[in-house]
């Protein structure tokens, strides 16, 4: 610091004898200088205030002159200060401009990462949840409301604090956005409220209010975008579900009626749509008497997860169902499906198992690529149905013949049908939840009589839940003779 200053006074003195571009040059040297040395504006202040003084410069060159006047002295300080100030200065707004940027780029993570989790769920309170999340991280200090479905915009006033209500008169005809401000505790409460345009019904509506800082343009910028979203994710989960419905009312409807079984088999279904979210598929299955006075068996599952799907699924049953009908046996009644299907399916191939039974045990079957069925012993032990296995339906192969399996059942035996739904599940081999089938059908023999009912949802509970990820269809068929084995 002392050869600052000892440099600093020479320098002012050669300027105040000779003032000039000349003496100023020395003056911005000094300013650099200060600035590496990391010296502030009072202490330059200061020590051109002490070398004026120890100088002992005449009162004219010290001070006390015209505020209009120019001074040497105030000259030289001054483009010292302005040296050694303008890169900070710059600093400092570089700095505000990096903050800035910053928000900016959270604000906007926030929505990107909003919309990817959006992608996990169709159910529309879940997303506008997702919706509030995001508004509440993008923009400071918020509290965040929203609506959807029903009376949209009175759903939305009763969630706002009830100052808010007061200032919030809801949205005029045509109006998207609503800006509104009042008098809090602490000074002004500002509000912003957005209507998320809809193809279907009332668009829901999102509202965001703080305390003191007004929204900028950025911010209602970033809240319409943010409306915008909302509007996508709620209209599609809305359309997702609408669709869903309608495959659950189709596919129900396309589900027979099925005999409790003949004299000498008991037969018993369960049906599980796939948990709400999820996409409906065209699994099937049916039971019916044919004119052998055996019983006809079939369980099936078309390609895809939406209204298509369910729609063939009725298609290939009643195919199905024509063709056992007319006596054909279980391979040949599959190899007509595949000729009459393969003309107005296109693409959805399906997987299909049709089995016939007699009371005495005499049993055929012909699988198109579904999963195996399970034979369950009169020991309780069940184990897989191999065979009689060939591609699925409608595969496009000219003249393809489907295999066919024949087999004599016990008294006792129960045959255990089922859809992938069932085994299938994200992150798990089939081998290991076949095995957990298996394990879970086995046992000690079941009492005479219990019904079997029982079994099929006994399964499905303990495999698939009460929400299964897709559609699951079981039967289950025993072959009961006239009483208990043995």
């Amino acid at each position: 610091m002392a050869a600052f200053e000892e440099d600093y006074a020479k320098a002012l003195e050669e300027y105040l004898r000779r003032p000039g571009e000349a003496g100023l040059d020395g003056a911005q040297g000094l300013g650099r200088r200060a600035l590496r040395e990391n010296l502030g504006v009072l202490e330059i202040t200061v020590l051109h205030e002490k070398v004026l003084s120890r100088a002992g410069h005449p009162r004219e060159l010290v001070g006390e002159l015209p505020e209009e006047a120019d001074h040497p002295a105030l000259d030289f300080l001054l483009q010292v200060l302005v040296v050694l100030d303008a890169p900070r200065s710059s600093l400092e707004l570089a700095r505000e401009q990096l903050a800035h940027r910053h928000q900016q780029v959270a604000q906007l993570q926030a929505l990107t990462e909003a919309s990817f989790k959006m992608l996990s769920t169709f159910d529309p309170d879940a997303r506008l949840a997702l919706v509030e999340e995001a508004a509440a991280q993008s923009l400071a200090g918020v509290s965040v409301a929203s609506a959807v479905g029903g009376e949209v915009e009175a759903d939305l006033i009763r969630k706002l604090p009830s100052a808010a209500r007061a200032a919030f008169r809801g949205f005029k005809a045509g109006e998207n956005l609503v800006r509104a401000s009042w008098a809090g505790g602490a000074g002004l409460v500002h509000l912003l409220a957005a209507r998320a345009p809809s193809a279907i019904g009332p668009g829901p509506l999102i509202a965001a209010w703080r305390d003191g800082e007004c929204f900028s343009d950025l911010d209602v910028a970033l809240f319409v975008q943010l409306s915008q979203l909302t509007s996508v994710a709620i209209t599609n989960a809305q359309l997702f579900e609408r669709e869903r419905e309608t495959a659950v009312v189709l596919q129900r409807s396309l589900l027979p009626i099925v005999p409790s079984g003949l004299a000498g088999i008991e037969l018993a279904t369960c049906y599980i749509p796939a948990r709400p979210g999820a996409s409906v598929g065209g699994d099937w299955f049916d039971a019916f008497e044919l004119p052998s006075g055996r019983l006809g068996l079939v369980i099936g599952d078309v390609m895809g997860h939406d209204i298509v799907s369910a729609a063939v699924m009725g298609q290939y049953r009643i195919a199905v169902r024509a063709y056992a009908l007319e006596g054909h046996s279980p391979s040949s009644a599959l190899n007509q499906m595949d000729r009459l299907c393969s003309s107005f399916v296109g693409d959805r191939y399906a997987t299909v198992l049709f089995a016939t039974l007699e009371s005495s045990g005499d049993f055929c079957l012909s699988n198109a690529g579904h999963p195996p069925p399970i034979v369950i012993d009169v020991g309780g032990q069940a184990s897989l149905l191999e065979g009689g296995v060939s591609v699925p339906a409608c595969m496009g192969l000219p003249d393809f013949q489907h295999a066919e399996l024949r087999a004599t059942l016990s008294v006792g035996t129960t045959l255990f049908f089922y859809t992938d739904g069932l085994i299938e599940r994200r992150g798990s081999q089939i081998g290991d939840r076949l095995a957990e089938l298996l394990a879970a059908l086995s046992g000690p023999p079941r009492p005479w009589g219990e019904p079997l009912k029982a079994l099929c949802e006994e399964a499905v509970a303990h495999l698939a839940g009460t929400e299964p990820e897709d559609d699951v269809c079981v039967m289950a068929v025993r072959l009961s003779g006239v009483g208990p084995p043995g």
